[in-house]
């Protein structure tokens, strides 16, 4: 039998759109199941930044690190390039009835099902519940 060729869409299970939460937010495309990995094959990773770095950049790079990155103590978690920034950077905060979760390995995963046209968002406290975020930046600052 002859094996199907994975197509790009394969994975594809959001896109962005105008956001009720805040500015630009991620969207279903299509149902999405109860504990699905929703950003399959991303392939940027997080790396950590000093935080007094940062509030030492000029104002419009500063922003990036502000408006996309996980700040937890005095370090900033950020995409490895921020030209290869993933659609999942554009989740939007939902302290009250988040539809996704961020595991232990920084996988977003559906915490229900999600309908196609639904908004997805994240509790952004709940990073810092999940305590592997400082047990990275102790081993990324380290590595620098």
């Amino acid at each position: 039998m002859k094996k199907l060729k994975k197509t790009p869409h394969d994975n594809a299970y959001t896109r962005l759109g105008i956001s009720k939460i805040q500015g630009i937010g991620v969207f279903a495309i299509r149902d999405i199941p109860n504990n699905k990995k929703i950003f399959e094959g991303e392939t940027s990773k997080l790396i950590w930044f000093s935080k007094n770095k940062v509030d030492k950049l000029e104002p419009a790079l500063r922003s990036l690190y502000e408006d996309f990155c996980i700040l937890e103590g005095d370090k900033y978690g950020a995409p490895d390039d921020f030209n290869n920034i993933s659609i999942g950077w554009f989740l939007n905060h939902n302290a009250k009835t988040p539809n996704v979760r961020c595991n232990r390995n920084c996988d977003y995963v559906s915490t229900r099902k999600i309908k196609a046209g639904e908004e997805l968002s994240v509790n952004y406290a709940s990073f810092a519940d999940n305590h592997h975020f400082l047990t990275k930046a102790t081993t990324k600052s380290k590595n620098k």
